[in-house]
């Protein structure tokens, strides 16, 4: 259901979902990597720094937040196929 919430672009109420169920940080990860598989990084961006804030040496966290600064991902253009 969180999934579906965060596709939605209802990322609060699926924070709070998640939150209940693990850790602020890792609920603010799980959003991070499903907005930044959909192409949405500034958003999921947002939330792995929620999750670094929340737990500096949090390792998944840190390390989705290092492949979504990847200058390769930067430049593709989601809105035209290839």
């Amino acid at each position: 259901l969180a999934g579906i919430l965060v596709v939605q672009g209802e990322t609060e109420k699926a924070y709070k979902y998640y939150s209940r169920m693990m850790s602020a940080a890792d609920a603010h990860v799980r959003i991070g990597e499903i907005l930044g598989g959909q192409g949405r990084l500034s958003e999921g961006k947002e939330h792995l720094r929620a999750a670094i804030e929340a737990e500096p040496n949090h390792e998944r966290a840190i390390a989705l937040m290092a492949q979504m600064n990847k200058p390769e991902l930067q430049q593709v253009d989601y809105r035209s196929p290839r």
